[in-house]
């Protein structure tokens, strides 16, 4: 009789666990303003991309990112909190998020709809041209590379590209056809208000448009924010790799940074000896 009855327990306990994993899954699918019946008809990598896709809508610059509408300080349990109850508060909130922590975001999102994930930190270490993105592991193995804060991923021809195979290839300096999308999303880009009073013009970036808007925060204007790989990285007045280049010679390549890794692929060890191994040839050569 007791060991029925333990039995019972055990089995709705089991139940509940299962529905509630179910019910967070759902709930940061709609967090993502996103259908969830007609995303779990999707493929795979078309749910990967969609998802990264969406949660580039969420990557809000500011001109002046101080600590007032920096994300740590707009949402200091973020680590601490489900994915669908953080995207819901930041729909409503001003906030100036980095790649580092959009990366995080979009790897807890992974992993709540059950995929395997994890961030990849690289570029020229203690200086501002680093960059995090996530990698998500298909069910064929295939790890591919999703970047939220430039809305882009890695392909190889007209399907995902795998992070390792693309590795290896730059690594022996073959020649590939590995590239980077660019899909274009809008988000905010936040202006304090004290930007108006001061006249300071600013080089007027392409991925700058639309007038001066005002938000709920008296203190805080906004603007269209586009967030598009090339526009970024390339933009004559702040590129990313356009202020790279200017302090070198050697025509750098974005691609050319992911050889350079700055902090390990925590949680995967079979990820990171293939990281390490892959490196370690590249260094012999």
């Amino acid at each position: 009789m007791w060991r029925g009855s333990l039995f019972f327990i055990v089995l709705l306990t089991c139940q509940w666990a299962c529905e509630s994993g179910e019910n967070e899954r759902k709930g940061t699918i709609s967090a993502l303003h996103l259908d969830p019946l007609l995303f779990d008809r999707m493929k795979e990598s078309d749910q990967v991309n969609v998802v990264r896709r969406h949660l580039s809508l969420y990557a809000h610059r500011a001109l002046d990112p101080t600590a007032e509408i920096a994300f740590d300080e707009r949402f200091p349990d973020w680590r601490q909190r489900l994915p669908s109850d953080l995207l819901l508060q930041m729909d409503t909130t001003i906030y100036h998020i980095s790649c580092g922590r959009l990366s995080y975001l979009l790897r807890d999102v992974y992993r709540e709809l059950g995929f395997q994930s994890a961030t990849y930190n690289f570029g020229i270490e203690h200086t501002p041209f680093t960059h995090e993105l996530t990698l998500v592991e298909l069910s064929d193995g295939l790890v591919s590379v999703q970047d939220a804060h430039y809305n882009s991923a890695l392909f190889e021809g007209d399907s995902l590209g795998d992070f390792f195979q693309f590795l290896q290839v730059m690594a022996g300096g073959r020649t590939h056809d590995f590239y980077f999308i660019n899909d274009t999303s809008w988000a905010n880009l936040y202006l304090p208000e004290t930007y108006l009073d001061s006249g300071y013009k600013i080089c007027n970036p392409a991925y700058v448009s639309g007038p001066l808007q005002p938000t709920l925060n008296a203190s805080w204007y906004r603007r269209d924010y586009m967030v598009n790989l090339q526009v970024n990285l390339q933009d004559s007045c702040y590129g990313f790799m356009t202020n790279l280049n200017m302090q070198r010679t050697d025509g750098f390549d974005f691609e050319d940074l992911f050889l350079t890794r700055i902090s390990s692929i925590s949680g995967y060890p079979e990820w990171e000896q293939r990281m390490d191994t892959i490196l370690a040839s590249a260094q012999s050569d």
